[in-house]
């Protein structure tokens, strides 16, 4: 069983997990929303969650808005180490990087939509304002390389992943079993 799992309408949660200290410490002060986070914890951090795709604050907000969950959970220092367990247990270190490298973008989209090609500079000569055009094209190119680098290693850890979850699949399998089927995924 994983850390969470989710059985028809319901996400269970794994009795290890619930034994740690950090769920334990989380679970006191939530009692009455326990539900939620863990419906928060699940959607948000699973590698597999329909929420999967979009960037981490987006799927977040998404998140939040979908299910109605109206508390800032990321705020309490107990929730954050409780995830970061979560995280720890459910996902490979690929898994855990390419996470940081869509933060990273994400962070890096809004640079890239904040910097302007051209900026206005305005200065003052005697009693005069004067305003200046200039080019600020190689400061956004800089930031569209380091986009560029950013979905590449994206796009890298995607595959180390993939390639993973498959040969977990078939870990201690042969090649001559009789449901071995090479071309699954």
């Amino acid at each position: 069983m994983d850390v969470l799992e989710k059985q028809q309408d319901k996400i269970i949660v794994n009795p290890e997990f619930k034994e740690l200290q950090e769920f334990k410490d989380v679970e006191k002060v939530y009692s009455q929303n326990m539900d939620k986070l863990i419906k928060y914890i699940y959607y948000v951090y699973k590698s597999d969650s329909i929420f999967a795709d979009l960037y981490p604050a987006s799927r977040k907000d998404e998140v939040c808005r979908r299910f109605g969950i109206d508390i800032d959970f990321e705020a309490d220092e107990k929730v954050r180490a409780l995830i970061k367990i979560y995280n720890e247990l459910s996902k490979s270190r690929e898994e855990r990087h390419r996470d940081d490298v869509l933060r990273d973008m994400e962070e890096l989209i809004d640079i890239l939509h904040s910097t302007p090609y051209r900026k206005i500079s305005t200065y003052k000569e005697g009693n005069k304002i004067f305003e200046t055009t200039i080019d600020n094209t190689d400061e956004k190119i800089k930031h569209i390389k380091s986009a560029r680098e950013l979905i590449d290693l994206s796009e890298k850890y995607k595959t180390m992943i993939s390639k993973q979850k498959v040969q977990d699949k078939y870990k201690g399998r042969r090649m001559f079993d009789k449901d071995f089927n090479v071309t699954e995924k």
